[in-house]
């Protein structure tokens, strides 16, 4: 393929259109929008936040990408593109009635009258006829395609953290039986009980009164807002029943516990002296130890059902839930643990208290004010106060890890135990230990003030406060603590930061006032950052110091401290990280820390000169980089997840600036990276919201990120690396990175808003260059991938395909179709290859579907100079479409359809976009775009035959194409063409029209099939759905067909999903992503296989504000709805659509002949015009097919003027046209709809003026009017001619009225229909015979013999005799019915020298009766008529073999394949003398498989063939039948039982069945007997009588069952009058030999008996008999020359086993025994001898069968040798018998036995 033009010339000639045309591509099409991200806090998340001295570290890239705003990418005709094949709404459509069984007439104001209307009003009408009701082709044709959604890509979900199920909880109550005598604290928290977790951080609350409050005196507190909401809003990603919320109460510290406890358990038994006392306790232990806790009380309430629903939720109402409290015993593990073993709390003692709070579900859409997140920052909308307090869920990413999307620096701290039991410290006691914990940044002095980030409490100084506290256990030295410490972590943390815990002993009874209740017992220090490295989760046990000096970190000082119990670690605490900063992964710590001092720096790009002159630090700074990089692939999966962007941000970082080694190593990890994250729709959003930096800083120069990237794919392509695969899986990334990189640099540079319309200069030429090369390089790897791993080479050809569709928006288009041309001609399959040519259509199909492919095609209207330049022409000014049909008409010549259909399929998804695309509407813009496919009308009249032999479905897409260019390109353009063209190509497109109307044709939904779709590869072809996306493999699997395990691993999460549903907004639909298994098969099928309804929405993964603007973003991410349901493939059958579709076609093939008549007028008028037949033809199939109303109405408008115009050609030339045209008419004269009835009256009228004064007679179509009610009277035995009568009677009325004199015109019309009244009597006579369907064949066969004379109405009759046989399944009848047709055919052409002499005419040997029927009149009378005559065209060569195949086709269905063979005797020499070496082929493969077939149910020996019964009629209700006998052939299925239950069910719904009587079969029939007056029948079964003589001639079952007219049948009889005797000597037989008046097969299925003749045998003689047929079908089976065993089994079966072979032996006794005398001598001797032949062929049987037969049934025919010696002893006791051939046989079978028992 030769490059079609110079592409360098494309960009001046796109920015030389007028940019206000609607076909011009228009100017800054593509935008560059920033969006604010979405911030839920009033603030910005890092105010407040120290970032100082984090340049050139990753936290740099961390705080811009939290900072940035979004760069999103939006194309403004986006929604043009990747558009659904669509289906107008049927209710849009107008409304086109079908039906003629109306009865409703039109008004005459509203309509014409064509009988009396001008031929200019008449003309003016049709025109107007025509135009009105029109609508777009493919607004109403369904394809039936797998590929419907060509651009999958969808943006991600917004780039904002995901939501759970939130639930605001409001605590209402917290009181105990004592009152309030002292206050409470309260602490809530979810946990999972069964997995021991810990779903949220806790949320502290005080509900205390003023009054209880102030009992705290200086402890009580800042008491800001911020602590003391008492309504928090928790969250849940994973709601199921083990979600427990639990609650701990806390008091203050008063001593011992169970002494605390016990006055509330003793509150009704408590006097009011002990209570007066324990009130004074509690105050002074509120003054003096109001800072400590202790634990008081806890709880527990599940939240959730088996079914994850909230337990108690009714509607949107609240749910109250009330704890039932008890004594805290033992640690949070050990609480969960009773928990778990007790739900319900049944067994749990209670305590006297109460805590009641109210929980409500809250939607995402509610509006709350007052909340502050985890944080404390002010979400909006806030309001005045704080109200609520957001708790931070500590999510377990059980439907997979999340990216950061927020800013969260957080670490909390879970103190677990400390054992104190060996502290010695003076007289310091070590009971009531209470931890207080501080953050420091310096280790100047223990005493200090910590850092302010700790959460406070209610009694905290404020909000944020240095210190916290942890409650105490009273006189416990190894207490186990429940409590949770959060802390804020400073934004840049460094080595001096380190947590600083202190132990105190609290003194609860304190000897002086003034004395501090708590004493220091030591220090312990838990460091939090060093070595880049931040404190891992984790329990971590430290020792204990009594006291710590200054600078106590430093390890000079470490000597001198002194620890408790030498050093050990008394003290446990757990740690959890919540940071969005810090990651506690190594490997990730390695990566993130290069580039962060003068070591670790990126090793930038350097020529080799620079390489060799590097110093020390610069190789060192490429080998730790190099090393980082390559164990990044070890870097924990979630935590690459969580730190994807910044990671990312590096990567391209190092992409743009390092050198080539770490370059392309930061490239592969790129593709690791993109893995990690491939189970969410990460890439997606990252795509759309996050990427923005293009370029990068390198020595004071920009690095281009794109196209570095692109170097980089060269080179592993190149060398060919291992990891080429893995970087094709996420190609659709890499493609999106690289083009919004390009958009983005143009945006930058100001290119996208500049008023400079070329693009030449957008680029540099090497990158350009770069680019060609690399997609040069994706055709290799597709060719060499489509045999290999052909998922993996379709998901690349359909990346590439969307990559260079989306740079024709970017690029210099001439270079895009450069790369497109060569990608197209690159992956030009060969022979064999179907997948690369369905690869190569694809791509074409992506890029057309450009939003601006019309534009990119410069369409302009057309002229044609030359035909054979006007592809070449075409190509060169619109190539895209040029392409495309380049590569269609190269499919043509495939054999293949499902080819042919891809390049079909392609085509017609651009015309339907067409017809949908509302910004080409007008007349002129279509006629543009239609002329871009111009040449598709030319290479399809080169290619008809392969569009007629191709299937239905195939055919309608081929041929909508071709009426859309037709209907909606210039009319001079077509025009152009006509007048150039050769008439070949004039005649072809005629022919194109016809079968346009065979292809559309409108089926009733009752007569129609369900059709089935063409199968998706892809699904098939079916619906995705999340369980269907769900069962794909992960990205590994892209090679390999069998996605069994992910089916497999589906399943299992499908089970779990009952228990643990997830509640997230976007995570059912994220796991759907391509980018999470790249399954690239299924991929792709769920990209472009969406079954659905076009108007069902596509559902938003996190509601509607996660999918703004999504038309115009499409481009920008991967195929993320997999499971989107978007328009339909095939939908349901719709009336409507079918009915306006078929007739818009119609219309479009009117309109095209009107054109066509008028550019070639003088043509169709000249005699002899090859142009009038084909272009009538397609007039007279309109006519004949379906069609609306409407239609007709414009259809017989326009053919009154063609009547007129052209009366010469269809009343005085030879033609066939105007015999179809009456046989039309007719049938819309025979209508009950008015309208249409009157219109064809007219049509007839018009006919008959114009035939007579055309010939000053109207013979042809008087005549042809014959013929066509002869044809409607053979179609159908029910159809009345009430309306055709009164339609004529019409006709002749008008005649009469214009022509009243006696001898003209009327008085000839009103003979002509008196005689078609006359074929109407014959029609009602065969209806009334219609309950006896063998009288109705006879009737049709007598009216065709009685026009022997008009061969036209004669063939009619047959063909209606044949239609009546097929319809019935008398397959035979039919098939002689078309033999005996093409015979009179035959015969009528060579009277009129019309039929080659040459040619075979013999039909006898398919005909049998042929001389009898072959009746012709004479030559003269026929000359005489020659002009009017056998005109149709079933008098013509064609005609002639149609009738031989059409009875070859119902032969085969009869399965007699012997005459199937004989009439290609017959066909062969036509296709001969034609030189039509294809049909002759054709018929030779017929011909070997009918030879073959023959051969296999010869062998096989189960041929079934017809059956015959005779039938005797008596009674003088049978008419003319009574005391007649008939023999009826009936199918080989029907039996005899069938055949009288037919008959008597048929004539005793005639006569009654009280009237019908069945004679028995056996006894002869007494006529005297019978009563008159009723009918009588006696069916017999009769056998083919054939002479001996003939079975010789008649060796084969074939020729047995040919050619027949004797038949027998057997009636037993004895001397006594009995049928049967109990001797058999006394048993005697009538043979009664029937003959017919012709020969079966026959045009009829039954034949009267013309002759009968019986013979009678003797006793004697019935048993030689019946001896020797035993004999002959012995020898019968032995003789052939492939014997079936199975056969051959039962006769010897039948006859040898000693239970059946008596049979032979009792004839023997009777006939041979005592009383032979009795018998003549003859007969004895004859029996004898038949007895000799019989036992002879019985051994040479045994022979045969021990030659057959295996080790395995030598038994059986041991049996059956015995049997066999038996039947030889009894019968040798009458006669003499040789046995030694017997006894040989019987010790060969022995021998057999032994050496199978040594075997």
């Amino acid at each position: 393929m030769d490059a079609p033009v110079d592409f360098s010339s494309f960009e001046t000639a796109f920015h030389s259109t007028d940019p206000t045309s609607t076909t011009a591509f228009p100017d800054h099409d593509v935008v560059v929008q920033t969006e604010r991200r979405n911030i839920r806090t009033e603030t910005p998340v890092l105010q407040g936040v120290d970032v100082a001295g984090i340049q050139g570290t990753y936290l740099q890239d961390y705080v811009d990408i939290l900072n940035q705003e979004w760069k999103v990418v939006q194309k403004k005709s986006q929604e043009y593109t990747n558009k659904p094949i669509r289906l107008q709404d049927p209710s849009s459509l107008p409304v086109f009635s079908y039906s003629l069984e109306s009865r409703d007439k039109v008004p005459k104001a509203e309509r014409l009258n064509l009988m009396k209307s001008s031929t200019d009003k008449i003309k003016e009408v049709a025109i107007e006829k025509r135009k009105k009701d029109r609508i777009p082709l493919f607004w109403v044709f369904p394809l039936r395609e797998s590929s419907i959604t060509l651009d999958p890509r969808l943006p991600g979900p917004a780039w904002e953290p995901i939501r759970g199920l939130q639930m605001l909880i409001e605590v209402k109550e917290l009181s105990f039986s004592l009152g309030k005598i002292e206050p409470f604290f309260g602490a809530l928290a979810l946990y999972d009980i069964r997995k021991k977790l810990k779903l949220s951080e806790t949320y502290h609350f005080d509900i205390n009164s003023d009054a209880m409050s102030d009992m705290l005196g200086t402890y009580k507190g800042a008491r800001v807002p911020e602590t003391l909401t008492n309504k928090a809003m928790f969250e849940l990603g994973t709601v199921h029943s083990d979600v427990f919320l639990v609650l701990i109460v806390n008091k203050v510290l008063r001593g011992d516990e169970d002494d605390a406890a016990d006055a509330y358990l003793k509150n009704s038994t408590l006097k009011e002296k002990e209570r007066k006392k324990l009130e004074d306790e509690i105050k002074e232990s509120c003054k003096k130890l109001g800072q400590f806790r202790q634990h008081f009380a806890w709880g527990a309430a599940p939240l959730f059902d088996d079914q994850g629903n909230l337990i108690g939720q009714e509607g949107n109402a609240p749910i109250e839930i009330k704890f039932a409290l008890s004594r805290v015993k033992g640690d949070i593990p050990t609480i969960l643990a009773e928990l778990e073993k007790d739900k319900s709390r049944q067994k749990t003692k209670s305590f006297p208290g109460n805590c009641t709070l109210t929980l409500k579900r809250v939607e995402e859409t509610d509006v709350i004010e007052g909340r502050l997140d985890p944080a404390l920052r002010k979400v909006q909308p806030f309001g005045s106060t704080p109200q609520i307090r957001e708790i931070r869920e500590f999510s377990q990413e059980e439907e997979g890890p999340q990216p950061f999307k927020e800013y969260v620096n957080e670490l909390y701290l879970y103190p677990e135990s400390i054992n104190m039991n060996n502290y010695h410290n003076g007289s310091i006691s070590a009971r009531n230990i209470a931890v207080e914990i501080k953050l420091m940044s310096s280790d100047g002095n223990v005493h200090a003030e910590g850092l302010p980030v700790i959460y406070g409490k209610s009694t905290s100084p404020s909000a944020m406060t240095t210190k916290e506290l942890c409650t105490v256990f009273y006189h416990n030295k190894k207490p186990k603590f429940l409590d949770e410490i959060k802390i804020e972590l400073p934004f840049k943390l460094n080595s001096d930061h380190h947590l600083l815990i202190t132990f105190y002993h609290v003194q609860c009874q304190l000897k002086k006032v003034k004395d501090k209740p708590e004493v220091v017992l030591g220090y312990s220090v838990i460091p939090i950052f060093e070595n880049n490295r931040i404190l891992k989760d984790d329990i971590h046990g430290v020792p204990v110091a009594l006291a710590l000096p200054p600078a106590y970190r430093d390890a000079k000082n470490q000597e001198a401290i002194k620890w408790v119990d030498n050093k050990k670690p008394i003290f446990t605490i757990r740690t959890k990280l919540v940071s969005t900063v810090y990651t506690q992964d190594d490997v990730l710590i390695d990566f993130l820390s290069c580039g962060q001092d003068e070591k670790s720096k990126i090793p930038r790009k350097v020529s080799s000169e620079e390489r060799e002159n590097r110093d020390s630090n610069d190789v060192d700074s490429e080998e730790t980089l190099e090393i980082a990089l390559k164990n990044l692939k070890q870097a924990n999966n979630d935590q690459l997840v969580h730190f994807f962007p910044v990671i990312m941000q590096r990567l391209f970082r190092i992409m743009a600036t390092g050198n080539n080694s770490v370059a392309e190593e930061a490239f592969l990890n790129f593709v690791t990276l993109c893995d990690a994250v491939r189970k969410q729709n990460l890439l997606e959003s990252y795509l759309t919201y996050v990427f923005k930096f293009w370029s990068f800083e390198c020595d004071g120069n920009k690095r281009i990120l794109h196209e570095e990237m692109i170097k980089i794919w060269i080179g592993l392509v190149s060398k060919k690396h291992a990891m080429v695969s893995d970087v094709i899986k996420y190609c659709w990334f890499i493609f999106g990175i690289i083009n919004k990189s390009m958009i983005l640099q143009l945006e930058a540079e100001g290119a996208l808003a500049s008023d400079e319309r070329s693009r030449v200069s957008r680029f540099p030429p090497e990158y350009e260059a770069n680019m060609l090369k690399l997609i040069v390089m994706f055709i290799g790897i597709v060719k060499e991938k489509s045999q290999s791993a052909y998922r993996l080479a379709k998901f690349l050809n359909w990346n590439v395909g969307l990559f260079l569709k989306d740079l024709l928006s970017v690029m210099n288009r001439g270079f895009v179709f450069e790369m497109i041309y060569e990608y197209v001609r690159g992956v030009e399959p060969g022979n064999e290859s179907g997948s690369l040519v369905e690869f190569k259509f694809m791509f074409l199909k992506i890029v057309l579907d450009h939003e601006h492919y019309v534009a990119l095609n410069l369409p302009s209207q057309d002229q044609i100079r030359s035909v054979a330049d006007v592809k070449e022409i075409f190509w060169q000014k619109h190539f895209l479409a040029g392409v495309l049909l380049n590569e269609i008409e190269i499919t043509l010549n495939q054999s293949e359809p499902e080819i042919r259909m891809k390049a079909i399929q392609a085509l017609c998804f651009l015309l339907n976009k067409h017809d949908f695309d509302n910004r080409h509407a007008s007349e002129e813009d279509r006629q543009k775009i239609a002329g871009l496919y111009f040449p598709y009308i030319l290479f399809l009249t080169n290619n008809i035959a392969v569009i007629k032999n191709a299937q239905k479905q195939e055919r309608r897409m081929w041929m909508i194409c071709f009426l859309y260019i037709v209907k909606e390109c210039c009319s001079n353009l077509l025009r152009d063409w006509w007048k150039r063209e050769s008439q070949l190509k004039q005649l072809q497109f005629l022919e194109l029209l016809s079968e346009a109307q065979d292809a559309f044709e409108y089926i009733k939904e009752a007569e129609s099939t369900p059709s089935s779709p063409i199968a998706s590869p892809l699904g098939s072809e079916g619906q995705s759905s999340p369980e269907a996306a769900q069962a794909v493999g992960s990205s590994d699997d892209l090679d390999v067909d069998d996605d069994k395990k992910g089916k497999k691993t589906e399943r299992k999460k499908t089970a779990i999903s009952g228990i643990r549903k997830s509640v997230r907004g976007s995570r059912q639909v994220t796991n759907m992503s391509p980018s999470n298994r790249y399954d690239a098969l299924e991929m792709l099928e769920n990209f472009y296989h969406r079954n659905g309804n076009p108007s069902v929405p596509i559902p938003s993964p996190v509601g509607d504000r996660n999918r703004k603007n999504t038309a115009l973003r499409s481009w920008a991410a991967s195929p993320a709805a997999i499971s989107r349901e978007s328009s339909n493939i095939v939908p349901a059958k719709d009336t409507t659509r079918d009915q306006a579709l078929s007739r818009e076609v119609a219309m479009v093939i009117l309109d095209s002949l009107v054109a066509f008549k008028q550019d070639f007028e003088e043509k169709l008028l000249a005699k002899g015009s090859v142009f009038f037949d084909p272009a009538f033809t397609v007039v007279t199939k309109m006519l004949s097919k379906p069609q609306s109303l409407s239609f007709l109405s414009a259809l017989f408008a326009t053919m009154v003027n063609w009547i007129h115009q052209f009366k010469k050609a269809l009343f005085r030339w030879s033609t066939n046209i105007c015999g179809e045209l009456c046989y039309e008419i007719l049938r819309y004269c025979n209508v009950p709809d008015p309208n249409v009835r009157s219109d064809a009256c007219a049509l007839l009228f018009w006919m008959i003026e114009d035939n007579f004064k055309e010939m000053k007679n109207f013979s042809r179509v008087k005549l042809q009017c014959t013929i066509g009610i002869s044809r409607l009277v053979g179609i159908s035995l029910k159809m009345e001619f009430d309306f055709l009568k009164i339609s004529l009677s019409r006709v002749t009325e008008k005649s009469k009225k214009k022509h009243p004199k006696n001898g003209s015109l009327g008085a000839q019309v009103d003979e002509m229909v008196q005689r078609l009244f006359g074929v109407l009597r014959d029609s009602a006579k065969m209806k009334e015979m219609a309950w006896d369907p063998e009288r109705t064949a006879e009737l049709l066969y007598q009216i065709a013999l009685g026009f022997i004379d008009s061969p036209d109405l004669r063939v009619t009759w047959l063909e209606s005799l044949a239609s009546f046989h097929s319809k019935r399944q008398n397959f035979e009848e039919c098939a002689q019915t078309k033999i005996l047709t093409a015979a009179l055919v035959s015969g009528y052409l060579k009277m009129l020298n019309r039929f080659p002499k040459d040619l075979p005419d013999d039909f006898k040997a398919v005909f049998p009766n042929l001389d009898k029927e072959l009746i012709l009149p004479p030559v003269a009378m026929l000359e005489s008529l020659e002009g009017e005559i056998c005109q149709s065209r079933v008098f013509t060569d064609e005609g002639f073999v149609d009738l031989l195949k059409q009875g070859i086709g119902h032969l085969k269905v009869g399965a007699l394949h012997e005459s199937c063979v004989e009439v290609y005797r017959l066909l062969l020499p036509i296709h001969q003398k034609r030189r039509d070496y294809r049909k002759q082929a054709a018929c030779y493969r017929d011909l070997s498989t009918l030879c073959q077939t023959i051969v296999d149910e010869t062998q096989s020996a189960q041929r079934l063939f017809s059956n015959y019964y005779r039938v005797a009629f008596y009674g003088k209700l049978f008419d003319d039948m009574n005391g007649t006998e008939y023999i009826y052939r009936e199918n080989s299925h029907v039996r005899l039982a069938d055949f009288t239950e037919r008959l008597k069910m048929q004539f005793g719904e005639r006569f009654g069945q009280d009237k019908l009587h069945v004679l028995p079969n056996l006894k002869p029939v007494n006529v005297k007997e019978l009563d008159e007056d009723h009918a009588y029948l006696q069916i017999i079964s009769v056998e083919i009588s054939l002479t001996m003589d003939e079975l010789k001639d008649r060796p084969s079952p074939f020729e047995q069952n040919f050619n027949l007219n004797r038949f027998i049948f057997e009636t037993p009889f004895t001397k006594s009058g009995k049928a049967h005797a109990e001797d058999m000597k006394e048993q005697f037989k009538r043979k009664t030999i029937l003959v017919t008046e012709a020969v079966f097969p026959y045009v009829k299925t039954r034949l009267r008996v013309r002759e009968k003749s019986e013979i009678e045998l003797t006793p004697i003689e019935t048993n030689i008999e019946l001896i020797e047929r035993k004999t002959i079908t012995i020898r019968s089976e032995t003789s052939t020359s492939t014997p079936n065993l199975k056969t051959l089994h039962m006769i010897l079966q039948g006859t040898l086993l000693i239970q059946v072979n008596a049979g032979p032996v009792e004839i023997c006794r009777v006939f041979l025994g005592d009383h032979m005398t009795n018998h003549p001598k003859p007969m004895v001797d004859r029996l004898i001898s038949a007895m000799h032949g019989f036992i002879g062929a019985l051994g040479k049987a045994l022979e045969l069968n021990l030659s057959l037969i295996g080790t395995d049934q030598l038994p059986l025919h041991k049996e059956l040798v015995r049997g066999y010696t038996q039947l030889q002893s009894e019968v040798a006791m009458y006669m003499p018998l040789d046995t030694a051939s017997d006894d040989e046989s019987e010790d060969e079978v022995e021998d057999e036995d032994d050496s199978a028992a040594k075997s």
